[in-house]
């Protein structure tokens, strides 16, 4: 079955994808499924990408969690974790509802307003007041929901955990 789109253009396109997003992911520790997605959903079918992102993103997280292995503090990730659990099938069944012209648009203009808004913020956002481990769920939620629905877990995880780290931490 993958042989009779796979051709030559479309094979490059998904290998260069993956080279891009990995470079963007050692430069700057995520970015793997926004850069990877942004020319996958062109050339695969868009039930596809998701899975690959995701085996993407993981293979090039490997090595950074083996990096830091020593200082991974587990309780702390445990809330990410559960709701990232929760909010993966969520993010499958949208992805199976969306057609793939909303998928596309929908992830097209996520990038777009993510990076304006990272570009144009003028002020970190203070999420520290909405509570420890139910923040982390709620973020771990949205980052599964947008896993699972496009393999796009990182913005918006990354942001808020990090920020979360920062008032809380």
């Amino acid at each position: 079955m993958l042989g009779t789109f796979l051709d030559l253009p479309t094979l490059t396109l998904v290998v260069v994808g993956a080279v891009v997003g990995g470079f963007v992911t050692g430069l700057a520790g995520f970015g793997t499924a926004l850069v990877a997605s942004g020319l996958w959903f062109h050339v695969l079918l868009a039930t596809m990408v998701p899975p690959l992102v995701e085996l993407s993103s993981v293979t090039a997280q490997i090595v950074g969690l083996i990096t830091v292995r020593k200082a991974f503090d587990w309780s702390r990730a445990s809330p990410y974790l559960v709701g990232g659990t929760i909010g993966v099938p969520l993010g499958v069944a949208a992805l199976a509802a969306a057609s793939p012209l909303v998928l596309r648009t929908s992830v097209g203009a996520f990038l777009f307003v993510y990076a304006a808004y990272q570009l144009f913020r003028r002020r970190n956002d203070d999420i520290a007041s909405w509570g420890d481990k139910s923040a982390d769920s709620l973020i771990g939620l949205a980052g599964g929901v947008l896993g699972g629905f496009a393999g796009l877990s990182g913005p918006f995880t990354a942001h808020l955990a990090s920020t979360s780290r920062r008032q809380t931490g």
